[in-house]
């Protein structure tokens, strides 16, 4: 028994004046307590699991990519997995148009071009960007929003990812 478990007959007994530990008055208490034990062991009963679940995750990548396979049901390979090396991370570099090498193009909202990210060395240093490689059959089965979802509630504030199935 843990001391997140109540036996609401016990803890009326325990709470009610001697003089007063009648069967009848013991009785009625009981039945006053009824809908809150009935609450208490419908709702907290399982949300105490799920917080306590919950409570052992967070955004390193190792329990990352086991709490996503977990959630999945992946058990051998192909299994999900994170690469965060860096490599997806491009500099961009300024310079002279006599230099040949490929414009630099910036472009207005409208045009629906995907935006260009300007960072310090520093920025590109640390990484804030990851990649999650899911399996084909994965993804197909459980759909890019559940992938989503459980990733927005694993990553770390200020970080962003890509999905990509292989």
């Amino acid at each position: 028994m843990s001391i997140y478990d109540i036996t609401y007959k016990d803890f009326v007994i325990d709470y009610l004046p001697v003089d007063k530990r009648k069967p009848v008055n013991i009785a009625y208490l009981t039945a006053l307590l009824t809908p809150v034990e009935t609450v208490h062991v419908d709702t907290f009963g399982p949300y105490r699991d799920d917080v306590i679940e919950r409570s052992k995750q967070n955004g390193q990548r190792i329990l990352f990519e086991s709490i996503l396979n977990n959630k999945f049901g992946v058990t051998s390979a192909p299994l999900i997995y994170i690469d965060n090396s860096g490599d997806n991370i491009t500099p961009n570099i300024f310079f002279n148009e006599n230099e040949g090498l490929p414009p630099v193009i910036m472009f207005n909202e409208s045009e629906g071009q995907p935006p260009l990210y300007m960072r310090n060395e520093s920025e590109a240093s640390v990484n804030r960007e990851f990649i999650i490689f899911v399996p084909i059959a994965v993804f197909t089965a459980v759909g890019v929003e559940a992938i989503k979802a459980e990733a927005d509630r694993l990553k770390p504030y200020s970080t962003n990812y890509k999905i990509i199935t292989y």
